[in-house]
C-alpha cells in the first residue's frame, strides 16, 4: 500500500457495453476532472474538491485498502487492472440487462 499511497487524478475513464467502448470523461462534469485523491499510507483517503470546484462541494474522507488483486474504498471494491508507480488502472465490472458493462478508470499520480 506505500508505493500506491499518494496524490492522484483522474486521467481517463471508459465504459464497455455490449462490444462497445466509449469514452467516459465526456461523462464527468469539468469541475471534477482537476479533484484529487489523496491516498494515505494509513489506509485513509482525502478526496478533495480542487481547482475549479463544482456548485456542490465533493470534498469527502474515507478508509481505503488492497486486498490481492483487489482495491477496496469505502465498502466498494475494484479490480486493479495494473499499477506501474504512477499510474492506478482500476476495473469494475456490472451485469445489465443480461451483458456485462466494463468500466475502467486511469488514477495518475501528481
Amino acid at each position: 500500500m506505500k508505493s500506491v499511497a499518494g496524490n492522484y487524478k483522474l486521467t481517463a475513464s471508459t465504459v464497455t457495453y455490449g462490444g462497445v467502448t466509449i469514452d467516459g470523461m465526456q461523462y464527468i462534469d469539468d469541475c471534477q476532472k482537476d479533484d484529487i485523491l489523496t491516498l494515505n499510507s494509513d489506509s485513509t483517503y482525502v478526496y478533495t474538491d480542487a481547482g475549479t470546484t463544482c456548485s456542490v462541494n465533493g470534498s469527502s474522507t474515507g478508509e481505503w485498502f488492497i486486498s490481492g488483486s483487489y482495491f477496496v474504498q469505502d465498502g466498494d471494491t475494484a479490480t486493479i487492472k495494473s499499477f506501474n508507480g504512477s499510474a492506478l488502472v482500476l476495473t469494475i465490472k456490472e451485469d445489465y440487462n443480461g451483458a456485462t458493462a466494463v468500466g475502467t478508470t486511469t488514477l495518475t499520480k501528481q
